[in-house]
């Protein structure tokens, strides 16, 4: 595993867990729809500060995201249009911009989830 700058990590988990609690006490609070309106940013900011420390920066890391973004996107565009696999299910306004019923950052959503979870099996492993 390559050596990351103490201090640079320590500054991005610190902005993390600061922008997921003002998220939670927001949601919490007469603002939610404002904050609710923040989870595109919010999603979006997630993956550039995960992916940021990912190296080497390589073709097959832009695949990687590609093929992943698009993957989970059809994923749920199939899920919304047919029930499957997730049973019946549709999306608000929420999410923003939406292609077929699907908001278009719900790709990034498989992104970051995919990347973080094999980010921690090869930790663990």
């Amino acid at each position: 595993m390559p050596q990351v700058d103490n201090y640079r990590l320590r500054t991005t988990v610190s902005l993390l867990v600061a922008l997921y609690t003002a998220d939670l006490v927001g949601l919490l609070t007469p603002y939610q729809p404002y904050f609710l309106s923040l989870t595109p940013l919010t999603l979006l900011l997630t993956a550039l500060l995960r992916l940021a420390y990912h190296t080497p920066r390589c073709k097959s890391l832009v695949l990687y995201c590609l093929l992943t973004w698009l993957i989970g996107f059809g994923v749920e565009v199939i899920g919304v249009r047919t029930g499957l696999p997730f049973g019946h299910y549709y999306y608000g306004a929420t999410l923003g911009w939406k292609i077929s019923d699907v908001p278009l950052v719900i790709g990034l959503h498989w992104l970051v989830l995919t990347y973080t979870v094999g980010n921690i099996l090869i930790f663990i492993t």
